[in-house]
């Protein structure tokens, strides 16, 4: 393990624990962001090697270490971001980590029973929130990163959406403060708890009140489906270095709230259709052979008065026809019954039918055991 990747590394890990023990190697056993044994998933910026930069929901960093504490150390942009860490799987017994504004250490476990662990650190909050640069783990003195490697499953996913994929107020079991971002848990939504049904890393494109066509804010989702920041229009994703299997659309609530109201001259039906189009036809762009699934739900845009689901069905008909697709489908999630965002509950009810649904279209067992590979 590198104790210390390059004199920034160093000299940063230095001011954090000098006023705290003193002596950085007289305390702990520190393991860079660029050390091998660390596995990442998501549109993370790795242009700092020892700071690559977490922007999107659920992104995650998973590594094997040995002893019986970890702790975690992050810079966040904001305040306002919140992490789960789940050590040895056991999501049961994850934490969460309020981050505080800028470098600040935070312990992830402690008092372990045995000496083999891994932890899995994961983005709970989407890019609203704001951005966090990873700098690093420690360690109890002496111990390192296991160098047994990680599993990382050869099946992949990628969820384009809005806050119900965002897992918005999903924690609200009272639904007063529904959009409370620190009750938003992106690890519990719909599309995190279906890929890891289906043992799939995934990738996971979502904002609060966007749409294909419009939003409650200044931009759409055709407008940021490609950057790796977010907020940053020139920053671009390189789409070579992760490619779905299975690519899952769930947009439209927010354009069935809206496609009414936010025009001068409310769209027509064909518009709406031609405009979900044309989103799709970017993805297959850039996945030829992903299978396409076209969701939608599980809140108001799926009730029995809504038109979106027939704009949809009309949308993959056509393209259907037009462009020969046939790895295209839909899938609606039943109106949950309530104006609210999806509890985590609520979420649930939707990853039975989606694990399925994919189940079917990939031949995927949700095991999966026997489909992974060792690597980053």
């Amino acid at each position: 393990m590198k104790k210390l990747a390059g004199l920034t590394f160093a000299v940063l890990i230095s001011a954090l624990l000098l006023p705290c023990y003193g002596s950085v190697t007289a305390c702990a056993s520190l393991a860079a962001p660029s050390d091998r044994h660390i596995s990442y998933t998501g549109r993370i910026d790795f242009s700092t090697p020892d700071r690559p930069v977490l922007f999107w929901s659920n992104s995650s960093i998973r590594a094997r270490f040995t002893g019986t504490s970890i702790k975690v150390i992050l810079d966040d942009s904001s305040g306002q971001d919140t992490f789960c860490a789940v050590i040895d799987g056991d999501e049961s017994k994850a934490i969460t980590i309020q981050c505080k504004k800028g470098i600040h250490i935070y312990d992830a476990a402690s008092q372990l029973d045995g000496d083999d662990h891994e932890i899995l650190l994961v983005k709970r909050t989407e890019y609203d929130a704001g951005s966090t640069g990873f700098c690093g783990f420690i360690l109890d003195e002496g111990r390192e990163l296991s160098k047994f490697p990680l599993y990382v499953p050869q099946r992949r996913i990628e969820f384009y959406g809005d806050s119900i994929t965002c897992g918005m107020g999903n924690e609200d079991l009272s639904r007063k403060n529904n959009s409370d971002m620190s009750l938003e848990n992106g690890y519990m939504t719909y599309a995190a708890m279906t890929a890891r049904n289906l043992s799939a890393q995934t990738h996971i494109i979502s904002k609060s009140g966007i749409g294909f066509m419009v939003s409650w804010g200044d931009v759409i989702m055709p407008d940021i489906y490609d950057r790796l920041n977010p907020n940053d229009p020139k920053s671009k994703w390189d789409f070579s270095r992760w490619t779905p299997d299975v690519v899952v659309v769930n947009l439209g609530t927010n354009d069935n709230w809206l496609c009414g109201s936010r025009f001068k001259t409310a769209p027509s039906q064909i518009q709406i259709v031609e405009a979900y189009i044309g989103f799709i036809q970017a993805l297959r762009a850039r996945y030829s052979e992903a299978y396409i699934l076209c969701a939608l739900g599980n809140m108001n845009s799926t009730e029995q008065s809504s038109q979106m689901p027939g704009y949809i069905e009309q949308a993959v008909s056509i393209m259907k026809e037009r462009y020969g697709e046939t790895k295209l489908d839909t899938i609606f999630f039943p109106y949950k019954q309530t104006d609210a965002h999806p509890t985590i509950s609520e979420q649930k009810a939707m990853v039975g039918p989606l694990t399925a649904k994919i189940s079917r279209i990939t031949g995927w067992d949700v095991k999966a055991a026997d489909n992974e590979k060792e690597g980053n």
